[in-house]
């Protein structure tokens, strides 16, 4: 037990502490970082910043009779200059939506429900595929719109506003996205460590290989039996 412990701490020390090792072992570690980050770098390399289109189309149910989808826009325009292609299609309609919505509802669109319950904004959103930068400033914005409402009914007065409690509604189709993301972290972070020691494994096998071809150790040893220990064996 003795001699294998010292013959597996001898190889992994001669192996581990050397030149080659580090090298390879850099090289590797710089290729995973810059293949991981190569969607960012190209994008940043882009001609335009305002490159990539946003061709959305939103849909504005305001019931409340306060025009909040005038500042809705608004924000949306003034969140996205300068960093898209906005082409957002802005539709109002008067129909309230239920969880049917999604049976018919287009790609890349989405609906949001503004009403009154109890003098309170209530606010509803479905999102069918929006894109995440303008799902992030509906997530943000959103919420404000019972201040906005207070600010409406009594100019110039200031007062503690609880925000919104917006309900995202959930398309009952779709598939679960957190369980997708989940797997998709698992399974990268099995993936690394197997590839790493692939890595290791064939960097011991090839160092094997040129001390072996460096010291003709096995040409001595099969020289060294005889002829007959080979045929019995």
């Amino acid at each position: 037990m003795k001699k294998l412990k010292y013959l597996i701490k001898y190889g992994l020390k001669k192996r581990l502490f050397t030149k080659a090792f580090y090298i390879s072992t850099a090289v590797i570690g710089v290729l995973i970082v810059g293949i991981t980050l190569l969607p960012t770098i190209i994008s940043s390399f882009a001609d335009e910043p305002g490159g990539e289109i946003i061709d959305n189309r939103i849909t504005i149910v305001d019931t409340t009779g306060y025009n909040f989808d005038d500042a809705l826009q608004t924000v949306i325009y003034s969140s996205l200059f300068n960093l898209f292609d906005n082409q957002i299609e802005y539709l109002l309609s008067n129909d309230i939506p239920d969880a049917t919505y999604y049976d018919d509802a287009l790609p890349n669109s989405g609906l949001i429900y503004i009403y009154l319950e109890g003098g309170l904004v209530q606010v509803q959103v479905y999102n069918s595929g929006l894109h995440g930068y303008v799902a992030s400033i509906l997530e943000s914005f959103l919420p404000n719109l019972q201040r906005l409402k207070y600010e409406i009914d009594n100019p110039g007065s200031t007062g503690m506003i609880n925000d919104v409690t917006v309900d995202f509604v959930k398309d009952p189709n779709a598939e679960d996205t957190e369980l997708q993301s989940i797997m998709s972290a698992l399974s990268t972070a099995v993936i690394i460590p197997i590839f790493i020691l692939i890595t290791i494994a064939l960097q011991f096998i090839g160092t094997e290989i040129m001390e072996e071809k460096s010291t003709k150790a096995i040409e001595i040893i099969i020289a060294s039996v005889p002829p007959r220990t080979h045929f019995f064996c």
